[in-house]
């Protein structure tokens, strides 16, 4: 679980990252699901998240890993046309070759 202080007491729209195992599945791929949310706080965006995410590893089958990142896109009144959704940095000395087949361009496991 992510920790940020949080945002002010108007409305913001956060999304809110979370990962899950297809274990159904004969590969049991992983997946990477971000969501929209329109909330009061930075924990209230998790909270609305984390449920959702519930649900949907539930109805699916999957399962929920132990990771949730949330992201405040706008606390000044919300997205705009091009706005940035998510945003991560990775410390990393990895060439960006390197880095791009570590984190997966295409879904797939398989190395070039």
């Amino acid at each position: 679980m992510s920790s940020a202080p949080d945002s002010p007491a108007a409305p913001a729209w956060y999304t809110v990252r979370c990962f899950f195992r297809w274990t159904n599945w004969s590969d049991a791929p992983y997946e990477e699901r971000i969501t929209l949310w329109r909330a009061g706080s930075f924990d209230e965006a998790l909270a609305l998240g984390e449920r959702e995410a519930a649900a949907y590893a539930e109805d699916g089958g999957f399962e929920l890993l132990p990771l949730t990142q949330v992201f405040v896109l706008d606390a000044d009144g919300g997205p705009a046309h091009g706005s940035e959704v998510f945003s991560l940095l990775h410390r990393t000395d990895m060439a960006p070759e390197s880095y791009l087949d570590q984190f997966d361009r295409d879904g797939s496991t398989e190395q070039p």
